[in-house]
């Protein structure tokens, strides 16, 4: 185990430019996974980073004083390690059979939240249209409990998406079909808009519209609350 004790140690400095932007984690080819959970889980960490000297692994650890590790880390309570972890690699998807697409989610919570219901529900790939938030931002990783880096992805258009055969392309929105009136045994991929816009204008016109019937006090659900319920009600049948 190998000691920092800087703050201007390079791979502090590294930490700590991963953590905070999106285009130098596309350019490093490299994400910030924090937790004990969500450490233990991935298959091959870069390099490791802890404040407990006790901590053993057969990778490369890094050992740093508390305050250092506070210093870097990006939640309130750190629980003293973290990761360097290679970027999830995307995925074609054309060939699965229950899918969703994220329609610019700007929030990396509902994001996150949405990849853990659809892995835990046997979606098998989410699509991210334009405008959507990064999936491997810290946030987002640990609103999904590990979620995004493990269900295959694609960023893609929607005219791209479009050109598949043999989907129904659905999406949730205020003015559909109750989900119980189509089947749930067919290949479909399932659209969420943003939180604040809603579907964007060609999803909303060229997709067949889902709404999940509500109190008539409230308007409308959290989008990841409605995602949950969707994924289920179409959750892929085995």
């Amino acid at each position: 185990m190998k000691e920092i004790s800087s703050e201007k140690h390079p791979l502090i400095k590294q930490i700590k430019r991963l953590i905070k932007s999106k285009k130098a984690r596309e350019e490093e080819g490299l994400m910030v996974v924090e937790g004990v959970k969500l450490v233990r889980e991935l298959e091959n960490p870069s390099l490791l980073f802890t404040c407990h000297p006790q901590f053993e692994s057969p990778g490369e650890v890094y050992l740093l004083p508390p305050d250092l590790f506070e210093k870097i880390s990006s939640v309130k309570t750190p629980e003293g390690l973290l990761a360097l972890n290679p970027l999830p690699q995307e995925t074609p998807l054309e060939n699965k059979h229950a899918l969703l697409a994220l329609d610019g989610l700007s929030d990396p919570t509902n994001l996150g939240a949405i990849f853990r219901s659809a892995l835990a529900l046997g979606w098998e790939g989410v699509y991210l249209l334009p405008g959507c938030t990064d999936p491997f931002s810290p946030k987002a990783i640990r609103a999904s409990m590990g979620a995004t880096c493990k269900l295959p992805y694609q960023k893609i258009t929607f005219e791209q998406l479009k050109q598949f055969k043999g989907f129904t392309l659905l999406s949730a929105g205020l003015n559909g079909t109750a989900p119980s009136a189509l089947p749930s045994n067919e290949k479909r991929i399932l659209i969420f808009g943003s939180e604040s816009h809603g579907l964007s204008p060609e999803v909303e016109s060229e997709t067949h519209q889902v709404t999940i019937p509500i109190n008539a006090s409230m308007e409308s659900l959290n989008v990841s609350a409605a995602a949950a319920i969707l994924l289920y009600e179409y959750r892929r049948k085995a």
